[in-house]
């Protein structure tokens, strides 16, 4: 083959070979789309969770808005308690307070970089490769004939 053929196939195997590594391990590739589907989707379950717990945070401030009965159990978790009232503590009874569950806390999203010229390199490394096999095949072929 001829060694202008045997540039142009090579040219256009490093092209190709370049390609596939940007389509596949690039910044915008199949693998940083995947990764950034799967943070998209725990930031929609996070904000799911937060909608639930606002919906019943206000349910609970407005109860507390309206019965007095509620403030003044409250007021009793705390720790205060009316003046006619007695306060017994049992030793080694720890009673389980209630805790809210604010949200997941989600880390910000962080792109992996990957050094383009690696693809750089290893596709000019491919595309010199497919130009010495088509170089030196078809001088191969042509002393047999």
């Amino acid at each position: 083959m001829k060694r202008g053929l045997a540039l142009i196939i090579a040219a256009y195997i490093a092209f190709m070979t370049y390609g596939l590594e940007l389509y596949v391990w690039g910044d915008e590739g199949v693998l940083e789309f995947k990764r950034l589907s799967l943070y998209k989707q725990r930031l929609e379950e996070n904000l799911k969770a937060l909608e639930k717990n606002e919906i019943s945070l206000s349910r609970e401030a407005e109860s507390l808005q309206y019965s007095a009965e509620k403030v003044a159990l409250y007021a009793r978790k705390l720790g205060y308690f009316k003046p006619a009232e007695q306060h017994l503590q049992v030793d080694g009874m720890h009673l389980k307070q209630d805790y809210y569950v604010v949200g997941e806390l989600v880390k910000p999203y962080k792109s992996t970089n990957v050094d383009q010229n690696v693809f750089r390199i290893i596709a000019l490394f491919t595309g010199g490769i497919a130009y010495v096999f088509f170089r030196y095949r078809t001088q191969d072929n042509s002393r047999k004939r």
